[in-house]
């Protein structure tokens, strides 16, 4: 039985980390090697850790951060600990179902297997978006953040929006050879990977929801319904907007990023879709229009690619003739 390593970035997690925990023990597949790197908390996160590592030491390993790193460089540095060739991440927030492991496991196995582990592999599944007391809001994170996983594999797709969600994903060990070190300066390590994947190996899922996504008001992500009345809404709350424009922002400098420590083994095809989605953003718009044809800038969502096109202010003004509100 292949052996999984799982790594849980974990920062103030004293609420609800037991339940994940506990989770992740209750696996059908039990050859696991629970990570956990606390990031410093200020809570009793470490004390409630530091039991699980007494009671299961032959599963469950602890790391401290000397400093809170963030989000990317605490996965980051457990990246650097896992030895084994199957890996996945968690948060500290969710609910694993009892064959999420398992599924996944399988799935990669049917790729891995044929590849003898030569090919940088990438599988996910989709998510039941619940609330704090784990009611469902939604059975499929999918669709109710209007994604399509399946569409979303390309390089030109994944530059412009991201369709791995990072607790839901297995790689294997060359994929995370090939991605490491994950740089600072990008949006989030599953999307760092899944570029990783989609540009050298391989990318599959898993179409069934395996585990719980928590929403609670303090996810570092979180999930978002889609539709068009929340997406103009987003358009003029001014943190939303604030937020979006910053996301737009890095997800250039992750490109760049991504440019510059592949430019060796990257395809030119590969290279001339990544320095087209570097100029994307601020071309004028028969520049933009293009590009947007060209090399199948696309996201997911009619709205979103006019977002893409016309860009947020001009939306916002013809929003705002059209329902009669502009002062």
């Amino acid at each position: 039985m292949q052996q999984v390593e799982i790594l849980m970035a974990v920062y103030n997690g004293e609420k609800y980390m037991k339940e994940q925990i506990q989770s992740i023990l209750n696996q059908t597949h039990q050859n696991i090697r629970l990570i956990i790197r606390d990031n410093c908390s200020t809570d009793r996160t470490r004390e409630i850790l530091q039991k699980y590592v007494e009671e299961y030491p032959e599963k469950i390993k602890l790391l401290v951060s000397k400093e809170n790193v963030g989000v990317i460089g605490n996965f980051s540095a457990l990246l650097d600990h896992a030895e084994g060739n199957y890996i996945m991440f968690s948060d500290h927030d969710d609910i694993w179902l009892p064959e999420k492991i398992e599924k996944t496991l399988k799935k990669m196995l049917e790729i891995d297997g044929r590849e003898l582990s030569l090919t940088p592999v990438l599988v996910h599944t989709d998510l039941t978006v619940v609330n704090e007391r784990l009611e469902t809001i939604h059975p499929s994170f999918w669709k109710y953040s209007n994604l399509n996983p399946l569409a979303g594999q390309t390089l030109s797709r994944l530059l412009l929006q991201n369709q791995v969600t990072g607790c839901t994903m297995m790689i294997n060990k060359s994929l995370r050879d090939l991605a490491r070190p994950i740089p600072k300066d990008i949006v989030m390590h599953d999307w760092w990977l899944a570029l990783c994947a989609a540009s050298f190996g391989k990318i599959a899922i898993v179409d069934e929801a395996t585990m719980l996504y928590r929403q609670h008001g303090k996810n570092d992500t979180g999930a978002q319904r889609y539709s068009l009345i929340s997406v103009i809404k987003a358009k003029f709350n001014k943190e939303r907007r604030a937020k979006m424009q910053k996301c737009r922002q890095m997800t250039v400098v992750q490109a760049k990023q991504f440019l510059s420590k592949n430019s060796d083994r990257l395809s030119l095809e590969s290279q001339e879709i990544i320095k087209a989605f570097i100029k994307f953003d601020d071309a004028i718009f028969f520049k933009k229009a293009i590009l947007m044809f060209k090399y199948s800038f696309y996201r997911v969502g009619l709205f979103r690619n006019l977002c893409l096109i016309f860009g947020l202010r001009n939306l916002r003004i013809l929003y705002q003739k059209i329902s009669g509100v502009i002062k």
